[in-house]
C-alpha cells in the first residue's frame, strides 16, 4: 500500500468512527465558526437545487482545478481553499444522514400550529424557497422582472451574493479576537436582506390579490421515510473524503504533484455521478419533486447550523 492510499484508509477510518457523532466530525473536520457560517450561505444561495447544486459547484472547482495543471506556489494556496470547501461539503453530508437516522430532528417537526395571516406564512417559508418562486415566475413570465417587489427581491438577492463574496475575501485577514463581531456586522446585513424579501413577497401577493395564505406544507421529514437514504450519504461521504485526503497529501508532498492529483481525474465520472445520483435518490421518495427535497434538506440544515452559531435565536428566522 503505498503512502497516498494508506492516508485515504486512514482519513476515511477516522472520518467513519465520527459519522454519528456530528460534533466529533465538526471537530476532526477542521470547522470553525466562520467555515460553518460559509456553509450556511453556500445553502442559503443554492436556490434551484439546494444539496446537490451546493457540492457539485464544489467538486467542479476540484475538477477545473485539477485540469488546468499549473502547480506554482499560488496553486498550492489554492489546493488549501478545495481542500477546506470539500470539509463543509462533507459535513453537510453528514448531517443529511443524521437527519435520514433520526438522530437529528428537524425544528419544523416540532410546531404544528398554521398560519393566520399572509405575513405569517411567508415567514415561516424559507427565504431561498421564496427566491425560488420568483425565479420560476419570472422564468413563466419574464414581464413580472418589471413589478415592483419583483425588482425589489432581485436586488436584495444580488446585494447578498455582493455581500457574501465581500465577507468570503475579508474573513482570511480577520483576527481571531475581531471575528465574532465581523461576523455579527455582516449577520445584521443578511437578516435585514431576508426581511426586505419577505415584505416584497407580501407585497407582491397582495398586488395579485392572492387572499388564500401561501402553502406551508409539512416538512418531508415527517412526510416521508428517510432512512433508506443513510447508506448512500455514507457512500458520499467517502468519496468527498477520498479526494479530500489526495488534495492534502498533494499539498504536503509538492512533488510528483500530477501524478497524485491524477486519482481525481481517473474517478471523476464516478464522482461526478455520486453528486448527481443524490436528486434520483430524491425522486424514488417522491417522484417528480427531487430538486424540492433537495432544496428543502438545504433549508433545513441551514436553519440548523444558523440556530447553533446563533444562540438564543431559535425562533428568529435566519438566512445567514
Amino acid at each position: 500500500m503505498t503512502e497516498l492510499e494508506k492516508k485515504i484508509a486512514g482519513d476515511w477510518y477516522d472520518l467513519r468512527q465520527s459519522l454519528d457523532d456530528r460534533f466529533k466530525s465538526e471537530e476532526l473536520l477542521d470547522l470553525d465558526e466562520i467555515g460553518l457560517g460559509e456553509l450556511v450561505q453556500g445553502l442559503r444561495l443554492s436556490v434551484e437545487r439546494g444539496t446537490v447544486e451546493l457540492k457539485r459547484k464544489t467538486l467542479n472547482g476540484i475538477l477545473a482545478f485539477v485540469d488546468s495543471q499549473q502547480f506554482d506556489a499560488r496553486s498550492f494556496r489554492d489546493i488549501s481553499s478545495h481542500v477546506r470547501e470539500l470539509q463543509k461539503s462533507i459535513y453537510l453530508v453528514i448531517l443529511q444522514r443524521s437527519y435520514c437516522l433520526g438522530s437529528l430532528a428537524p425544528k419544523k417537526a416540532a410546531s404544528s400550529s398554521e398560519p393566520s395571516t399572509v405575513e405569517d406564512a411567508v415567514r415561516q417559508m424559507e427565504v431561498n424557497a421564496i427566491i425560488a418562486k420568483i425565479q420560476e415566475r419570472v422564468a413563466k413570465d419574464p414581464n413580472l422582472r418589471n413589478a415592483p417587489p419583483v425588482k425589489n427581491i432581485l436586488f436584495q438577492v444580488d446585494r447578498y451574493r455582493r455581500e457574501l463574496q465581500n465577507m468570503k475575501e475579508l474573513a482570511p485577514n480577520i483576527p481571531k479576537e475581531k471575528s465574532a463581531a465581523f461576523r455579527s456586522n455582516f449577520k445584521a446585513t443578511f437578516d435585514e436582506i431576508s426581511r426586505k424579501i419577505q415584505e416584497n413577497y407580501v407585497a407582491l401577493l397582495r398586488e395579485e390579490q392572492v387572499d388564500e395564505k401561501p402553502v406551508v406544507r409539512k416538512s418531508m421529514f415527517l412526510r416521508f421515510d428517510l432512512r433508506p437514504l443513510g447508506p448512500f450519504f455514507a457512500t458520499q461521504a467517502q468519496e468527498l473524503s477520498r479526494i479530500r485526503s489526495i488534495l492534502a497529501f498533494a499539498e504536503k508532498e509538492r512533488f510528483k504533484t500530477r501524478e497524485i492529483l491524477s486519482g481525481i481525474l481517473s474517478r471523476r465520472d464516478s464522482s461526478v455521478t455520486l453528486i448527481e445520483r443524490e436528486l434520483k435518490e430524491y425522486e424514488r421518495i417522491w417522484f417528480g419533486h427531487g430538486d424540492e427535497l433537495a432544496r428543502e434538506f438545504a433549508a433545513e440544515i441551514a436553519e440548523h447550523l444558523g440556530r447553533k452559531s446563533s444562540p438564543g435565536t431559535e425562533d428568529e428566522e435566519q438566512w445567514v
